[in-house]
């Protein structure tokens, strides 16, 4: 009876260890400076970079940046969204798409148009292969 009491006590032993070495190592996991930073799952799909809207004509340029990865089914349901939320009061919306990675100055992605009351894409494959270098 006595042997069993002693195993029953080192196993309680073994469990509590178990359970805080489990503790420290779980605290210690997030400790990373490297660790990625959260993003909400809720993010928008775009950012407008900049809206002008020039009176009287009634043509609005808006520039976007999409994040990435991204491919041009993604970018036509973002922009034509984008459009149809501005439509009413303007005629002409021409709808500028830049990668995230790339400077608004760079190759757009894509260039959209409401035009006559259609909207047309014009994907630029060369903007989506660019590489940045690395040395």
């Amino acid at each position: 009876m006595t042997g069993y009491r002693i195993t029953l006590y080192m196993s309680a032993n073994l469990s509590i260890e178990g359970i805080l070495i489990g503790c420290v190592l779980l605290c210690l996991s997030g400790c990373s400076k490297d660790a990625p930073i959260p993003i909400a799952a809720d993010s928008s799909p775009y950012i407008i970079v900049s809206e002008a809207e020039e009176p009287g004509t009634g043509r609005l340029a808006v520039n976007i940046k999409v994040p990435q990865p991204t491919d041009e089914a993604r970018v036509k349901s973002v922009v034509e969204s984008l459009i149809n939320a501005r439509r009413p009061g303007h005629r002409q919306i021409v709808v500028t798409t830049f990668l995230e990675s790339v400077a608004a100055t760079d190759m757009p992605y894509a260039i959209s148009k409401l035009e006559e009351g259609q909207i047309t894409h014009r994907f630029n494959s060369e903007a989506g292969q660019q590489r940045i270098p690395t040395h």
